[in-house]
């Protein structure tokens, strides 16, 4: 089979791009020990004849029916073991009827009288090649000719496809190619729709790599544990529907990812703003969707989106690559302007309460943590602890002068308050409160005391997080 040099190319750029996703991740070094193919491979010995019986068993009755013995009760693992023995116990010359009384005795025993005479008449023909195996018949044919072997093997114990007797040599021990998943992630990354690829076709991609056979054979593994690993563990079902396409680590490098993606991923942000579920979606894929037009997805966009809104735009303004980058950026910068307008900030209904300081923070918190300057608000309540309004006393580094008693008790008086909770921001994103801040918090209470108007809290805004006096058990008292 000859390969076409784009398609040979994309495979390689593909590969280094999932390599080297995997040397960033924190357990690269249990991926490399878990795909590792020592140079003696398990095939330089035929495989016993109770292994050979469990992959049959594995590999030549369908899932639905291996099921039953999946469930984590021990009793069940044990009997699938039970099975293997019995099988193990046959001669040569064993007939149909002593395979079909073995699978009647367990819980294969559901399996419908169709498929129970099918599947039947498969183990009876693998039975008759497992002593060839034993004795090394098929050792000697995958070392000799691996590809030939595998059709041949293939078609002697009727497997499906060639897929099928990888994953059964793959079981036993012998170093092939096998890993269906990771044809999926490659195929949608060649930006194609049919996910099948030709078992030939995935063993010239590798060879294509010009490295050696078992440097090919650990990419694969390795590729493939980080695959199942983020599978299983955070969930991620790789090129199975378009959710998966919002956490994959190709992203923009995947073909399918440009082709398809972005317009269901619109539609999905659209339908979550009409339901007014904005708060559901990544913050960056909103900016994507917002500056689409100016988005390349190119390392410098990256790294801004990355980090942002912690890192000066002047810094990327001056090293961008591209016009589209530089207008990325700029209108970025405006956005995030835009935010921090005291004029655009959410106006807090009269009469609404706040249940906790968790909920001051998630109202204020877009508003106020990205601010350059410290600000310094009071929430002015009723006997009820209902809003009656948000008043904005300073802004500035807070310190006695600017924030007088005079000036945040005075709007409270004025609206016949109740109680008032006091919220500032800290433009490092570090809501520990300083010195200036307990002495300020301090002073307010003991004044409030005199007025009649409750202090009940202060609430510091971070960058993502928030610092309640109350909560921390920190409110002065008299």
């Amino acid at each position: 089979m000859v390969l076409e040099k784009e398609h040979t190319e994309k495979f390689k750029h593909f590969i280094s791009q999932c390599s080297n996703h995997i040397v960033c991740h924190p357990l690269s070094l249990f991926f490399q020990a878990a795909s590792s193919i020592p140079s003696a491979t398990a095939s330089d010995l035929p495989p016993t004849t109770f292994e050979l019986w469990e992959a049959a068993l594995i590999y030549l009755i369908p899932e639905t029916y291996l099921k039953y013995f999946n469930a984590k009760q021990t009793s069940r693992k044990t009997e699938f073991k039970i099975i293997v023995d019995q099988f193990c116990q046959l001669t040569d010359y064993a007939t149909q009827h002593s395979i079909k009384k073995i699978l009647q005795s367990s819980l294969l025993s559901k399996i419908p009288d169709m498929d129970l005479e099918l599947w039947t008449g498969f183990l009876f023909n693998f039975n008759t090649q497992v002593n060839p195996w034993t004795l090394g018949y098929w050792n000697q044919k995958l070392t000799s000719d691996k590809q030939s072997a595998i059709y041949e093997i293939t078609k002697t114990l009727q497997f499906k496809h060639s897929w099928k007797t990888a994953s059964f040599l793959t079981h036993l021990g012998y170093p092939i190619f096998s890993s269906r998943i990771m044809t999926m992630v490659w195929q949608h990354f060649y930006g194609k729709t049919d996910l099948n690829v030709d078992y030939l076709e995935w063993v010239h991609l590798f060879q294509s790599l010009n490295i050696s056979e078992l440097e090919q054979l650990n990419i694969e593994r390795k590729i493939d544990c980080f695959i199942s690993y983020t599978t299983q563990n955070q969930q991620i079902n790789y090129c199975h529907g378009f959710e998966a396409c919002s956490s994959c680590f190709l992203k923009e490098n995947c073909r399918f990812y440009r082709q398809h993606f972005h317009v269901r991923q619109d539609e999905y942000i659209e339908t979550q703003v009409r339901l007014d579920k904005v708060q559901s979606i990544n913050s960056q894929d909103l900016i994507i969707y917002l500056l689409k037009a100016y988005w390349q997805g190119s390392d410098n966009q990256k790294q801004y989106l990355a980090k942002y809104p912690d890192i000066e735009i002047l810094d990327l303004l001056i090293n961008q690559n591209s016009s589209k980058d530089e207008a990325f950026f700029i209108r970025l910068t405006a956005i995030q302007n835009l935010i921090e307008r005291d004029d655009l900030a959410p106006k807090v209904q009269e009469g609404k309460s706040f249940t906790n300081s968790e909920s001051i923070f998630n109202f204020y918190r877009f508003s106020l943590s990205r601010k350059k300057q410290e600000s310094f608000f009071i929430l002015i309540l009723d006997n009820k602890h209902r809003t009656i309004k948000l008043q904005k006393i300073s802004q500035g580094i807070l310190n006695k002068s600017l924030v007088h008693p005079r000036e945040v008790f005075a709007p409270a008086i004025q609206l016949r308050a109740a109680a008032i909770i006091l919220i500032h921001n800290h433009p490092s994103g570090d809501p520990t409160p300083s010195t200036a801040d307990i002495n300020i918090t301090q002073r307010l209470v003991q004044v409030g005391e005199i007025v009649g108007i409750s202090v009940l809290d202060h609430v510091i805004i971070g960058k993502s997080s928030f610092y309640s006096f109350i909560d921390e058990d920190r409110m002065p008292t008299n």
